[in-house]
Parts: C-alpha cells; structure tokens; sequence
C-alpha cells in the first residue's frame, strides 16, 4: 500500500516535471543556435563597410541579443522550478 502510493507520487511528479525538462532542452538549444547567430552577424559587420547594410546587420544583433535576454531569463525560471521541485 505505502508502496503503491510512493510509486503514484513519483509517476505524478515525473509527469509535472517532464514538459518543464523538455522545454528546457528546448531554450538550451535555441540559446546555441542563438549564440551562433550572434557570432555570424558580427562576423558579417566586421566583413562589410559598407553603412547600409552595418546599419542593417547592427539591427539584427540587437533583435537576436534580446530574444537571447528572453531565453536565458526563461532558462533560469524553468531551472529554479525543476530545482524547486526535486528538492
């Protein structure tokens, strides 16, 4: 009996904590793919003279260093709720 219900409790709490797990996977990877990004339009700037399109790539890495501040922000809330739940 005691058992049983300990093996509910953890099967409950696996399913509570595996859509936050899986979301985290999720950030970490688009914060990779984001840091890239980042690397290859500064890599772009650096390349081109041309005011234009140094405005333009400038623009860019403004746009994708705050989806990067909105992930990472994300990825410290889901941290906190997976460790606030293991515990």
């Amino acid at each position: 009996m005691l058992d049983e219900g300990l093996r509910e409790m953890a099967e409950r709490r696996e399913d509570e904590l595996t859509p936050t797990m899986r979301r985290l996977a999720e950030v970490e990877n688009l914060l990779a793919n984001t840091e890239q990004k980042i690397k290859r339009l500064v890599h772009a700037l650096a390349d081109d003279s041309d005011e234009l399109i140094s405005g333009t790539i400038n623009a860019e890495i403004k746009s994708v260093k705050k989806q990067r501040d909105a992930l990472t922000t994300e990825k410290r809330r889901l941290e906190i709720k997976l460790s606030q739940v293991q515990v």
